[in-house]
């Protein structure tokens, strides 16, 4: 099965086998080149397939406390 719908949410099982695995998601934000690691761990993911690409899409819940201050970063960055 690779996906469920129940209303506006989407539910799956987990693609995560081990609990102890973590995303880590580098940023590089132009014009200067800020580099930004993030924590993350998939919440939910959707395969997309058009003829010979194979793409998906990936909710991510990010670590709440390690990148707080990374994340205000990011939100000043992209709210200019």
């Amino acid at each position: 099965m690779s996906k469920v719908m129940d209303g506006s949410f989407h539910i799956f099982h987990s693609t995560r086998e081990d609990d102890n695995f973590i995303l880590v998601l580098e940023i590089c934000v132009p014009p200067d080149d800020k580099q930004f690691t993030l924590n993350a761990v998939p919440v939910w993911f959707d395969l997309l397939q058009d003829g010979q690409r194979r793409e998906f899409k990936i909710g991510v819940e990010f670590s709440p406390v390690a990148e707080e201050q990374q994340m205000k970063d990011l939100q000043a960055i992209f709210s200019l």
